[in-house]
């Protein structure tokens, strides 16, 4: 049984041709690559988070820095993974929308407290 996707990868029990294979073995390393770089990324984002937040006065050490770290980790590590794969709408499009998407950590907080107020 074969399935073909975009007539470029053919997915199957025989194994398909041997340059079918390495394609996909090729193919297969680069996402491994680019998935360890993004994690390191977002790690090291959420890390400087951390360490940023202890400089800050107490009523903001809330362990929110950790979160917009990693968020801002999180932005740079796709503009990267878009800029490797060498389409700079892809970097800078997915890299604005997950700035945009930090909107929702105030958010979040804020329904949070809510749920306490609401629970007592």
């Amino acid at each position: 049984m074969r399935f073909t996707i975009d007539n470029r990868f053919e997915f199957g029990f025989n194994g398909g041709s041997p340059a079918m294979v390495s394609a996909r073995r090729t193919e297969m390393f680069e996402y491994v690559v680019f998935g360890i770089i993004d994690n390191a990324v977002m790690i090291f984002g959420a890390m400087t988070g951390y360490e940023v937040e202890k400089y800050l006065p107490k009523q903001f050490q809330k362990g929110l820095g950790t979160v917009f770290g990693a968020g801002i980790g999180n932005a740079l590590s796709d503009f990267l993974g878009g800029a490797g794969s060498g389409s700079w709408d892809l970097a800078f499009g997915t890299a604005f929308g997950c700035l945009i998407g930090l909107i929702f950590i105030p958010m979040f907080v804020y329904i949070g407290k809510l749920r306490r107020l609401w629970k007592r």
